[in-house]
């Protein structure tokens, strides 16, 4: 089989079409995507949502750690293993010592209105019993 250049070019002239495409306006619409979550944004939220889990992670195996020796030392002990604040800590402490003055507050009130009771009933004098009966 040949290559006949005037065989192709009758072909074409016979059978072709020469089509000529015009655009109704000259007007365009541009499209532009751009994303509205960038990768520095991404990169930051995905680094504090890891910092923040992390951080609850460990605070949490702290934790249980510090369970597990509760535990076992109470298992070690039986449950004997109690813990006393000092006498110091005691004298120090300002709640027991506001409790203490109160205390006092209230003895001392308890000892005043005792001697107003006292003296209201010697103040007062008892009636006979021969006045009781003069007057019925």
């Amino acid at each position: 089989m040949g290559f006949d250049v005037q065989k192709c070019r009758l072909w074409y002239e016979n059978n072709g079409l020469l089509l000529q495409v015009f655009f109704e306006t000259l007007k365009y619409e541009l499209y532009v995507e751009k994303p509205s979550y960038g990768i520095s944004a991404a990169l930051n939220d995905l680094g504090g949502h890891a910092g923040l889990w992390l951080g609850l992670s460990v605070i949490s195996i702290v934790e249980v750690c510090g369970l597990i020796i509760l535990l076992v030392m109470y298992c070690v002990t039986c449950g004997g293993l109690k813990t006393r604040p000092d006498d110091d800590d005691f004298a120090a402490d300002e709640r027991i010592q506001d409790v203490e003055e109160v205390k006092k507050e209230l003895d001392i009130a308890d000892e005043n209105e005792k001697d107003l009771d006292l003296s209201d009933e010697e103040d007062e004098p008892t009636p006979n019993k021969e006045e009781n009966a003069k007057e019925k």
